[in-house]
């Protein structure tokens, strides 16, 4: 049994060895070594040109075919005589009839009447210019029906009065704009127009100033276009508010070098040197002098320098003065800003303290008498 088994394993082995030496070797093709062949090669043939054999592919290019439609053939049709089509009528159904199956013919509502021709008026077109002006009657006394701005007013953009009657006629704003029978004072600059013929309206080239009383004035006898006529003066006043300070540094009842700037915003542009008139620093009845910080005294102290920089410019105050010695009160009783003149009690007071005078501490020695 065992050497039965030895002579097969040694036939297999034998047959595997004979089967790796007489095997056809394989041979590849590049992509590039593949020729097609010739248009006029026939497609039987087995071997190519170049004496290989094998399967050989041959592209062209492709003509289009037209669309094949299959044709239907028509079924012939004979029409059907009356007897044919009463007989297949009789077969159907009855037709069911409704109310609505039958109505009037639908008209549309009819047309309005063509216009008659009416009197022919002769009128001139355009109309000459030397029309005489309709007569007109007053119907009572003139009256000022309302006016704005009145008393103290945060912003005053303009000034509008109102009568109860037509003051000028239907005409440009040029030549109404030259009957203004209002008085208003100061005026600034600005221009006086009519919106439409019972409103005046003053509209100031930029607005109203700041910190300035205005009073507008309506004399007695003004008449109206319809010949009313205004029994007593009218005059009212408004005010626009005068400057006061946001901010102010140092803090009160704060702690500071004796050249410490001094710094105050204000909520509105103000003249710097005409602030500094008003303003006055002492301590109790003493006072001292002030002047406005350089910019190299403002450059110098980070805080100072870092206002200056987030506030806005026209509307801050920088000053200093090298006399106070323990606390100071600053305190204006009136300012002034770059529009409007002096409003009293514009300011409010500040205080703040500096480093106490220097003092020497009493000293006293004790020695011991030596015997």
């Amino acid at each position: 049994m065992i050497r039965t088994k030895h002579l097969v394993t040694l036939i297999l082995v034998l047959s595997l060895f004979h089967c790796s030496i007489s095997s056809p070797s394989n041979k590849t093709f590049a992509a590039g070594d593949f020729k097609p062949s010739p248009p006029n090669a026939s497609d039987n043939d087995e071997e190519t040109s170049d004496g290989q054999k094998g399967l050989r592919f041959r592209l062209s290019q492709g003509v289009d075919q037209p669309e094949a439609r299959p044709t239907t053939n028509l079924a012939p049709a004979v029409p059907l005589s009356e007897d044919e089509t009463a007989k297949v009528l009789k077969r159907l159904p009855p037709i069911k009839t409704e109310a609505s199956d039958e109505t009037e013919f639908a008209l549309r509502e009819r047309s309005l009447p063509p216009p008659r021709t009416g009197k022919t008026i002769p009128v001139s077109f355009p109309a000459s210019e030397n029309i005489s002006r309709p007569k007109t009657t007053a119907t009572g006394p003139l009256e000022v029906v309302r006016y704005a701005p009145e008393g103290d007013v945060p912003l005053a953009p303009n000034l509008s009065i109102t009568f109860s009657q037509p003051m000028v006629p239907i005409s440009s704003q040029e030549e109404a704009a030259a009957n203004v029978p209002v008085r208003l004072s100061p005026q600034p600059p600005g221009k006086w127009r009519w919106v439409g013929t019972k409103t005046l309206l003053f509209q100031p080239d930029e607005r109203f100033a700041m910190a300035t009383r205005y009073s507008v004035t309506i004399p007695a006898g003004t008449r109206s276009a319809t010949g009313g006529t205004l029994a007593q003066s009218k005059t009212w006043n408004f005010t626009t508010p005068p400057p006061s300070v946001k901010t102010f540094f140092p803090r009160q009842i704060s702690t500071q070098r004796r050249d410490t700037i001094m710094f105050a915003e204000f909520d509105q542009r103000i003249d710097p040197a005409a602030v500094l008139r008003n303003v006055r620093v002492g301590v109790e009845k003493n006072q001292f002098s002030i002047r406005l910080a350089t910019a190299e005294e403002i450059e110098r102290q980070k805080e100072v320098r870092e206002l200056a920089k987030q506030r806005r410019e026209q509307r801050k105050l920088f000053f200093s003065t090298s006399s106070v010695h323990c606390v100071s009160r600053i305190t204006s009783a009136a300012t002034t800003n770059v529009a409007g003149p002096l409003i009293p009690g514009a300011l409010s007071s500040v205080i703040r303290s500096t480093l106490p005078p220097l003092t020497t501490p009493k000293s006293t020695s004790n020695r011991k008498s030596r015997t």
